[in-house]
Order: structure tokens, then C-alpha cells, then sequence
């Protein structure tokens, strides 16, 4: 039998930069494959182990699109989203389902992205960073709600959710991560910059309930920075990890504010 009882075709214009990539990214539990036949272009497939239990392609194509978010959660927390003014370099939709050479693609999709999206399979943990925190997310509730949250994306609100998950977690360790990364100015202003409509407009996380605006405000890019910041000192804390200081970015242009539920 083969490894991959299911394959997703990823849709080319989502990102072009991976299909010139030349390397594949190989793993037992989430997986981009390369598939590349003489006289066609090549193609990007993406699946996982997760998937062979699964008969229906309404829970396969959720199951799938949660393990992507995870996916994407994982590169968010290491790479950022800075490094492209269009897109992050490791953002991909999911375009077909196919069960060896039939398509079985669901019609009209609208999944629903399952909190738990791992099967029964046993699997082990592999040396690169990437791996390890898929394969712990498997076993650790904090990890996971990381990697689907950031996964989902960079706007105000799912940025305070991540923040939400943050501050959760890390009361239960009793650790205070926002002390330790030294970005108490920057929470403060970006909690009161979320909440507040009459600066945010429908990005906030609230209507308009006639709150003054803030003293202090902050842009996405360094939102961005203070959250993802703030994952990075907690996995390292918590998990023992040794994921390096983020660079500030520069360049305010460089940030692309995304949401991955299209």
C-alpha cells in the first residue's frame, strides 16, 4: 500500500514561489511532495499519514485543511510573515483531493477545521524544529492552539486570540512571558488598539461601544512582531526550544495582513 492513501493538489496561484522551490518537504505527518512527470509541469501535492483512516471527502478535505493551518502556524512562528510584500513564501491553498487517480474533490466546500485533525498512527519525532512542534502538537493542547491560530492568520483579531492563548497558558506555567520578552508597551497598546472601532473599524474586536482611543497605538507589522515574539519566548521557555530572538522588520511595506480562511 501506498504511503498516502489521499493527495491535495495545491493551487498554483496561491504560490508560485514554492513550485520554484526545488527541494521537497518530506514528513510522516505533514507532507509536500513533488510530483514531477517528463513533458508536464511539475506539481506540488500535500497530504499526510492522518489522512488513511478517512473515507468521506467532506471530513477528509477538514481534516486536510486543519493540518495545513498547522502547517502554516509552524512557518508563521519561525519565518514570521515578513518575508514577501505579496505573500509569506510558505502559504498554499488546497485545490483538488484525489484518491490515487480519482478526483474526489467535495462539491461545495465549506469545511469545518476540526481542533484534533491527528489519526491513531504512531509516528516519531524527527531533529528539525518543524517536525518536532507538529509531532507535539499532537500531545500538548498549548502547542496545537498555537499552530492553528497562527496558521489562520495576521489580522487584529486573530492576532488578540493568539494573545488570549498566550496569556492562558502561560499563567497555568506561572511564567510571565510578556516581563520576559520586555514588551509590556507594546501589549498594552496593542490590546487597546484592537478593541477599539472608532481606530480599527471592522478589524477591530469590538463595534462601536463609544470608547476614546488610546494613548498609545501600534502598527500591524509591530503587532505582529510582539506576538509572534511572545510564542517564541513561551516555546522556548516551556518547551526547552532555542528559537532565536525575531528581527524587527523594517519595512513596513513588507508586511501582507492574510487570512487563510478563503
Amino acid at each position: 500500500m501506498e504511503k498516502y492513501k489521499f493527495l491535495f493538489t495545491i493551487d498554483p496561484t496561491s504560490n508560485p514561489i514554492l513550485l520554484d522551490d526545488s527541494t521537497s518537504i518530506l514528513g510522516e505527518e505533514i507532507s509536500l511532495l513533488r510530483d514531477e512527470e517528463d513533458g508536464k509541469d511539475t506539481q506540488l501535492q500535500f497530504s499526510s499519514i492522518h489522512l488513511n483512516e478517512l473515507d468521506d471527502p467532506i471530513v477528509i478535505w477538514s481534516r486536510g485543511e486543519s493540518l495545513r493551518r498547522i502547517y502554516l502556524g509552524v512557518n508563521a512562528i519561525l519565518l514570521g510573515y515578513f518575508d514577501d510584500p505579496n505573500k509569506p513564501s510558505y502559504f498554499f491553498r488546497l485545490s483538488n483531493l484525489y484518491k490515487g487517480s480519482e478526483r474526489i474533490t467535495p462539491n461545495n466546500i465549506e469545511p469545518t477545521i476540526p481542533m484534533f485533525p491527528y489519526s491513531s498512527i504512531e509516528t516519531k519525532m524527527s531533529t528539525d524544529i518543524t517536525s518536532q512542534l507538529i509531532f507535539l502538537s499532537k500531545t500538548n493542547k498549548d502547542i496545537l492552539a498555537l499552530l492553528l491560530q497562527f496558521g489562520t492568520g495576521s489580522s487584529w483579531i486573530n492576532l488578540y486570540s493568539i494573545l488570549d492563548t498566550l496569556k492562558y497558558y502561560s499563567g497555568l506555567k506561572k511564567i510571565d512571558i510578556i516581563k520576559m520578552t520586555n514588551v509590556e508597551d507594546n501589549v498594552k497598546a496593542f490590546t487597546g488598539m484592537a478593541n477599539n472601532f472608532g481606530l480599527l473599524g471592522i478589524n477591530a474586536r469590538h463595534g462601536e461601544v463609544g470608547w476614546s482611543k488610546p494613548q498609545k497605538s501600534i502598527t500591524l507589522k509591530d503587532a505582529i512582531y510582539t506576538i509572534i515574539s511572545l510564542a517564541r519566548t513561551y516555546l522556548n521557555e516551556v518547551y526547552k526550544f532555542n528559537i532565536p530572538t525575531l528581527n524587527k522588520p523594517d519595512d513596513v511595506d513588507s508586511i501582507w495582513t492574510f487570512d487563510f480562511h478563503f
